[in-house]
């Protein structure tokens, strides 16, 4: 699929999965496809700080989660 997307010159792509690890095993088999990170990545950012993934060019916030806002 990656092959494909980038033979067909298409820039309006991004990866998004709510699985971390299939994100990364994703990101290290076709680093060029930009990224969002999984829901533990993007947890990790707004409550740590942590930098998400290399790659990742946008952010999916969840309206709520367990319940919660956020």
């Amino acid at each position: 699929m990656a092959t494909q997307l980038i033979k067909s010159g298409r820039t309006d792509v991004i990866l998004a999965s709510f699985n971390d690890s299939a994100i990364a095993l994703f990101h290290s088999l076709a680093p060029q496809i930009p990224l969002s990170p999984g829901r533990d990545g993007m947890f990790a950012y707004f409550l740590y700080g942590i930098k998400p993934i290399d790659g990742t060019v946008a952010l999916q916030v969840p309206v709520t989660f367990a319940g919660m806002p956020v």
